[in-house]
């Protein structure tokens, strides 16, 4: 019996000696690390996004805004009832129950589950867990984005992420502007999940309103017009760009592929690339304006002189010919060459300025350079180093061949035609307003320069109006108006595959009135199926038919461009 006391009280001893070696381990040898536990099981920190500032149009109409919302997390370690929770979840969200799934049973401290949720929908899944009982889930208000216009402008306006930062368009641009300073909360919770104590840090201060260039009412028609022109000429895609040739303002930048900002996730890359700012091709005639006006700034050809129009021209074992060989035009003077769209007469310009002095033209204006308006994206287009110009790249560069642009590039530069020769910064910047509405930065037209002296520019506006009055431009007439305007064809390249025989990209841009104008319009349609493609035909219809409307709005609202 004696022995028996013994034992046990050796087996006590050593138990003592165990439960206090383990208590030692616990509270000093692991202490950080079981203390690092507890804190990450009943610890969390969380990031809110500030309000972020309104997006506008120049008159006020919005285009972004910040609306209320919760974000739905889920401590896992704490959850209770999970099947029922996913039935829950599955009812409310637009989440599939697989996905749903996933994240339920996540190992894990905290997986988020939705994020800036509608408050309605997380008012009745947060009522639904209560009733349930339901533990485990976790509410976070922080705003959500919306945008009011669905998909107009999509491709300029841009969208935010989760976080609430710009992912797209001009709410990645000024994503510095809009964003409102974030808050930090930190969430303590007691070993069962009950929330002890919320601390929040930083002002949380909402962002700046922008105000857009654009004008809603201007973009709606753009895109409405140049849907009905694309469906009239059968054409795969094409795009508008609309400026205040004065100012260099973007006005409107349309497009056929567009999404809906608010469904964003359910866009393709295509929808959301801005075909005018991301996309570079060759401009075909349109260019023909530069090569003309390279040729009078360098006093190589005079008004008066006089070219073979009809006569194939082989450059490099190249034939160039007109786009119609039976037209017959004879002797042509400069002012006929862009009248009527002459490769033949162009090209022989051409040949009068030289490489040299034609490239440091084009380098001059500002062609395989950025516009540096404010939008990602943006391409250089390309104009060859003139190192690797040969008799070739000349002629084709006069014709709009072998040299790319963007739309706004293109856009930007034909508008200083409509201001006297002042090529303007282009922009889509207006204003910038503090939260209560006070104005801190408003735009100021900027001049980067002369593309051509006045009388040069006078002398090509001339010829231009002769494009629409009895030209290559006659489908784009206004009744009352007169038009400086120029069309284009461009075969279209395509990199590995070489000129298309059958594909062409039809170009029309123009401005009114052509001597004091208020817009300046570019259209562009890409791989017109009906016949004939030219642009003056297709795009120069579009245009007419955005200018007639631009002018019925400039006759109610005089004052708002």
């Amino acid at each position: 019996m004696k022995r028996r006391l013994v034992v046990i009280s050796l087996l006590f001893g050593l138990l003592f000696v165990g439960v206090t070696a383990r208590l030692v381990a616990l509270q000093v040898v692991e202490r950080d690390r079981w203390t690092a536990l507890a804190k990450r099981i009943q610890e969390r920190d969380f990031v809110q996004a500030g309000a972020r500032g309104r997006l506008l149009d120049r008159n006020g109409v919005l285009l972004a805004s910040d609306v209320p919302a919760t974000s739905i997390a889920l401590d896992n370690y704490h959850m209770t009832r999970p099947e029922v929770l996913l039935d829950l979840l599955e009812r409310h969200l637009d989440l599939s129950r697989q996905a749903l799934a996933e994240k339920i049973y996540k190992e894990g401290y905290f997986t988020w589950i939705a994020r800036q949720v509608d408050y309605a929908t997380a008012t009745a899944i947060r009522n639904g867990a209560r009733e349930a009982g339901i533990v485990g889930l976790l509410f976070v208000d922080e705003p959500r984005r919306v945008y009011p216009q669905g998909a107009l402008a999509s491709n300029v306006i841009g969208f935010t992420g989760v976080d609430h930062h710009g992912l797209e368009g001009a709410e990645l641009a000024f994503d510095a502007l809009l964003g409102g300073s974030d808050t930090n909360v930190h969430v303590q919770r007691t070993a069962f999940g009950t929330e002890l104590v919320r601390q929040v840090t930083g002002d949380g201060g909402a962002g700046k309103a922008v105000v857009l260039t654009l004008d809603a009412r201007i973009q709606r028609i753009a895109e409405q017009k140049l849907d009905e022109g694309i469906k009239r000429f059968r054409a795969k895609d094409g795009f508008v760009v609309v400026l205040n040739p004065k100012t260099g303002e973007l006005l409107a930048m349309a497009q056929r592929q567009r999404y809906d900002l608010n469904r964003y996730r359910q866009s393709t890359a295509a929808q959301r690339l801005n075909q005018a700012v991301a996309r570079a091709y060759e401009p075909g005639s349109l260019f023909k304006v530069f090569s003309g006006l390279s040729a009078l700034e360098n006093n190589a050809v005079s008004l008066s002189q006089t070219f073979d129009g009809d006569t194939k021209i082989r450059v490099a074992g190249h034939a160039f010919g007109n786009a119609e060989d039976d037209v017959k035009f004879g002797q042509v003077t400069l002012k006929q060459i862009i009248q009527n769209s002459i490769n033949i007469g162009m090209i022989q310009v051409a040949q009068r300025v030289g490489k040299q002095r034609f490239y440091d033209y084009l380098k001059r204006v500002g062609f395989g350079r950025i516009t540096h308006i404010e939008l990602p994206g943006e391409l250089n287009g390309t104009l060859i180093p003139l190192k690797r110009w040969s008799p070739l790249e000349l002629g084709s560069i006069s014709i709009g061949q072998a040299v790319s642009v963007t739309g706004i590039q293109l856009a930007s530069k034909l508008a200083a035609l409509g201001n006297g020769g002042k090529l303007m910064q282009p922009s889509v910047l207006l204003e910038v307003r503090d939260p209560d509405g006070t104005s801190v930065q408003r735009f100021r037209p900027r001049s980067l320069g002369r593309i051509a002296t006045a009388s040069n520019v006078r002398a090509m506006v001339n010829m231009m109006e002769a494009v629409v009055k009895a030209g290559t431009g006659t489908a784009a007439q206004l009744d009352g108006f007169s038009v400086a305007a120029k069309s284009g064809t461009a075969q279209k390249a395509v990199p590995g595959k070489g000129y298309l025989p059958d594909k062409f990209i039809s170009s029309f841009v123009g401005f009114f009135p052509s001597q004091q104008p208020r817009f300046l319009i570019l259209v562009v349609l890409d791989e017109v199926a009906e016949r004939p493609v030219w642009g003056g035909r297709t795009a120069g219809s579009v245009f007419k038919t955005i200018a007639k409307r631009l002018i019925d709005l400039d006759k109610l609202y005089p004052d708002d461009f």
